[in-house]
């Protein structure tokens, strides 16, 4: 994996960084030359891949947060743009689903996974918005994993500042 490409000198933060498409999503904007910011509540596996991917001459930075709390998302923000210098791409990748069939789920499972599906992808980006902007352009991609409904959601909005 070389860490040179078309995204030479971009910024990225993705949120769901810890595993599945989120971490090789990182993975790949690393290796066409981006800067990345993975976030998750997992640390230990953020530094996973924070290493491998410095391992391959990657620039990567790990934040833990809990991107249901909107107290947490404007920090994060605030970290990647600091550490980065910018903020180019916003992957809003975090997602969750309950386990049990819709009528078998609980309210708090319901209301969780709308917390972090819905509302923390809502927050992220519009805390997001102002440093794309400063950017001058910016990349916006929403992936939501499998929901209880057995759907999966993806929405890019590409926009000019």
């Amino acid at each position: 994996m070389t860490m040179t490409g078309s995204l030479a000198g971009k910024v990225a933060l993705i949120t769901g960084a810890s595993s599945g498409i989120g971490a090789a999503t990182a993975k790949a904007l690393a290796a066409a030359g981006a800067r990345v910011v993975l976030v998750a509540r997992r640390k230990d596996r953020l530094s996973s891949i924070v290493g491998e991917i410095a391992g391959h001459g990657g620039q990567a930075l790990a934040i833990a947060a809990d991107i249901t709390k909107t107290s947490e998302i404007e920090g994060l923000v605030r970290q990647a743009t600091d550490w980065g210098g910018r903020l180019d791409i916003l992957i809003n990748n975090a997602g969750t689903a309950p386990l049990a069939r819709l009528e078998n789920s609980t309210v708090e499972d319901l209301q969780g996974m709308l917390d972090t599906n819905v509302a923390a992808l809502v927050y992220t980006t519009r805390s997001a918005l102002p440093a794309l902007r400063r950017a001058g352009a910016g990349s916006l991609d929403a992936t939501q994993p499998p929901t209880c409904c057995s759907c999966r959601a993806r929405v890019v909005v590409d926009y000019s500042a």
